[in-house]
């Protein structure tokens, strides 16, 4: 919070002017995946800005003055609501008081964290969920800019057969593995999981490493489900999945489940839990 109240004050003493409007209208997303959903929806109309940089972690990120700067001209905010954004929401409204911040996760059926917490928010890595997002972008954005509908409508329908086609082919890959259990660094993969009736088991529990009592419990899981690979993920604590890893002779596959190139990087997730099937 300290970075937000310095940016308030940066606002208020360093640019007395009012902010002027840009010809072409902007609009914030979180995260990466949505960034490339958002441009493929709006074309040229609308300038997307991402607010997480990549290899940053939705969790716990804390932006700069300097990123801060740049959605001061946003029409909508695309949120996940995650805490860590959360925090940033009544600097937003105090700032942009006509902003639309959106609950991309509104009409989810979201998945409680194991250590009953908060609810799991890394809905877009199910295509299905993906798309009920998308569709709620896409109307939220209609109403903003009534002029381009028909475009938005018209890019709408192609994104969507693309995630359908998606859908199919990761149902494809995954389906003689069923049941499978898959060993990651950070439980980013439940809503993947759910869908194509995977099983994930996560060394990180609740943001933190697995305690000594725990660890012994998961070593035995992992040694009956016969888990082949460990996945590690570069935005994220990956210090226990790799002492696991070093322990049981694993090998480690590094995936992003933040990655922009969203097609491409769920049909390379799945070919990695294929292809690192039982012994």
């Amino acid at each position: 919070m300290r970075v937000l109240f310095g940016f308030t004050i940066y606002i208020l003493t360093c640019c007395g002017s009012p902010i002027q409007k840009e010809k072409k209208p902007s609009i914030l997303v979180t995260i990466s995946p949505y960034d490339t959903f958002a441009k493929k929806i709006v074309g040229k109309t609308v300038k997307v800005i991402t607010l997480i940089p990549s290899g940053g972690n939705p969790h716990n990120f804390s932006p700069t003055s300097k990123q801060m700067e740049k959605t001061l001209k946003v029409s909508a905010w695309f949120s996940l609501y995650e805490s860590s954004e959360q925090k940033m929401f009544p600097l937003f409204q105090t700032l942009l008081s006509s902003i639309q911040i959106v609950d991309l996760c509104q009409s989810i059926d979201l998945i409680q964290e194991k250590d009953g917490g908060d609810f799991d928010r890394h809905v877009w890595l199910n295509p299905k969920l993906a798309k009920q997002q998308i569709i709620l972008m896409t109307n939220t954005l209609k109403k903003l800019f009534p002029k381009h509908s028909s475009l938005y409508e018209e890019n709408l329908s192609k994104v969507s057969a693309d995630l359908d086609r998606l859908d199919k082919e990761i149902a494809h890959i995954l389906a003689p593995h069923k049941g499978k259990t898959i060993l990651v660094s950070h439980p980013a993969f439940s809503y993947l999981c759910k869908e194509y009736s995977l099983q994930q088991l996560s060394v990180e529990q609740g943001e933190q490493d697995p305690l000594a009592k725990t660890l012994g419990s998961m070593l035995k899981t992992i040694k009956k489900e016969a888990i082949s690979v460990a996945f590690a993920q570069a935005q994220h604590n990956n210090t226990g999945l790799l002492y696991i890893a070093h322990m049981l002779k694993l090998p480690v596959q590094t995936v992003d489940p933040y990655s922009a190139n969203y097609e491409e990087n769920l049909k390379t997730i799945s070919q990695l839990i294929a292809e690192n099937g039982r012994h």
